[in-house]
């Protein structure tokens, strides 16, 4: 298996960008966030960003990996301020779906609603979960 990165637009399309710029404008250094052990892991995860249209904020759905065929699954980062970001949110357990739908805002942007996935015996959900952005 080759080492390829994916990078993706605010659209979902497939782009090629610098490892440091998930987000176009926005200067992120990916490797600063929670991944998995990379002694069990030999090769890279592909990467999407996401940029709130109102707001300040950066989502980087990151890690991306099939765990299914045709489910993909990534772990969620978010950044204010673009000029200088800073990691507001980044969880080493939550998984989230890598679809074009996966993340969306209402429309003040001060919610995030994601698709999410848990697995536990043999039993698989996709719950939707609220993030409340004024608490984190």
């Amino acid at each position: 298996m080759r080492n390829v990165r994916r990078h993706y637009s605010k659209e979902g399309a497939l782009m090629n960008l610098y490892k440091d710029t998930v987000i176009e404008g926005w200067k992120i250094d990916i490797d600063k966030l929670i991944h998995p052990d990379k002694k069990f892991v030999n090769y890279d995860f592909g990467y999407r960003g996401v940029e709130a249209k109102n707001s300040n904020l950066g989502l980087i759905l990151y890690d991306i990996a099939e765990i299914r065929m045709g489910w993909e699954v990534g772990r969620l980062a978010i950044f204010e301020n673009k000029t200088k970001p800073k990691l507001i949110f980044n969880s080493k357990n939550l998984l989230c779906f890598n679809t074009s739908d996966t993340i969306q805002f209402n429309e003040k942007e001060n919610f995030i609603f994601l698709k999410v996935f848990i697995s536990s015996d043999n039993r698989v959900e996709i719950p939707f979960l609220i993030l409340n952005l004024k608490e984190l």
